[in-house]
């Protein structure tokens, strides 16, 4: 609830200084594993074999047990994704500028609960659909939670649209004083 109410705080904030809000809804995905998996394995194998210290014991067995695609597999995939990259501006972006999303769905937590909690503590539900469609999106505080951590708004836009998306960014934080605030450590 807490998580909700900074964001309509947010949208209200928005609609305030003159922006139009509406509706939108972000294509259905799923994450291509195969891509994943073989661009992971590309940049942590030289990284672990130099630096396996560093690395959390619960990543690195997920290392371990993750399937090596084949070549022809990992170019089949990254094509479709490539496809889905280019056609998602277009389509998303038809008739809106730039989305508005909370950035977690839950409060932010403290390190200490953060780590106690897990390496997948906080769900990347809202992050990852622009990781997948190679949109740029940027967080911004948005208020506090009761456990004086800060809250995040998602300002996602096209490619190319960093100007756009930087230009929202600004007007909200022009307005508001929550990138000027520094979270509670007790």
């Amino acid at each position: 609830d807490e998580v909700n109410t900074a964001f309509m705080a947010a949208v209200n904030t928005f609609k305030n200084l003159g922006f139009n809000i509406t509706d939108a809804e972000i294509p259905k995905w799923k994450w291509p594993q195969i891509v994943s998996d073989a661009e992971k394995g590309a940049y942590h194998s030289q990284l672990i074999l130099k630096q396996k210290d560093q690395y959390d014991p619960s990543i690195l067995a997920l290392f371990a047990i993750e399937k090596k695609p084949s070549s022809t597999d990992y170019i089949i995939e990254k094509n479709k994704l490539d496809d889905d990259r280019m056609n998602i501006s277009k389509h998303l972006f038809q008739n809106i500028d730039v989305l508005i999303l909370l950035t977690t769905l839950l409060p932010t937590l403290k390190i200490e609960d953060a780590r106690t909690k897990g390496n997948f503590a906080l769900s990347s539900a809202y992050i990852s659909p622009f990781d997948y469609y190679g949109l740029l999106a940027i967080s911004i505080p948005c208020g506090f939670s009761k456990n004086g951590m800060p809250q995040g708004l998602q300002i996602a836009g096209p490619r190319w649209g960093e100007s756009k998306v930087l230009d929202v960014a600004q007007k909200y934080q022009k307005v508001t004083r929550w990138h000027l605030k520094h979270p509670i450590i007790f």
